[in-house]
């Protein structure tokens, strides 16, 4: 008898901005590329849905929900979050604060202004695992150079991720295994 693998569950997300057409647009999006989202409108709203609903995969949280988020408050939502990969999502944020924000505990940022297919690379890469720098931050255009934790190659890696290149196209190019990307 051939017996088929049963289907993994779609990722869980919650997108957390007090903006409910900006999340509500971006969770029907998400939806339709195999997520399961939930929006929350209000901080409290976050908290309610964790106690309701259990951790998510990953908490896409605005920066400015409804205030600019402190790294306490971030440090907050990566402890009611534990397990689940906390990303910010923001217009724009300099290094010295996306640099803060990942000693809190963040695994990634996201700018408002990445294009769609771009973001769910960003997505799928966290997911996976891994973290989530845009390449702006990542060359140290915004101040004081470089992410320092990060090495020439993953860099690189990460230069190919923001502009929409799949891993296995990065580690042909690369000379490196696909694995080695992830």
């Amino acid at each position: 008898m051939n017996e088929t693998a049963p289907e993994s569950p779609r990722p869980r997300l919650v997108v957390a901005d007090d903006h409910a057409l900006l999340s509500d647009l971006l969770a029907e999006a998400l939806s339709a590329e195999g997520f399961d989202v939930a929006t929350c409108h209000a901080p409290e709203a976050v908290r309610r849905h964790v106690g309701e609903r259990g951790v998510p995969d990953l908490l896409l949280l605005d920066y400015d929900f409804p205030a600019p988020l402190k790294p306490e408050d971030v440090r907050d939502y990566v402890r009611l979050c534990q397990g689940a990969h906390v990303v910010i999502f923001a217009a724009h944020l300099g290094l010295p604060l996306v640099r803060e924000l990942l000693q809190a505990g963040v695994k990634g940022y996201l700018p408002k202004t990445m294009s769609f297919p771009a973001f769910l690379q960003a997505i799928r890469l966290v997911l996976s695992g891994a973290a989530y720098i845009p390449e702006e931050v990542v060359k140290g255009q915004e101040g004081d150079g470089p992410v320092p934790h990060l090495t020439p190659t993953e860099r690189k890696v990460l230069r190919h991720l923001v502009q929409g290149v799949s891993n296995k196209e990065i580690a042909a190019a690369m000379a490196l295994s696909e694995p080695t990307v992830k």
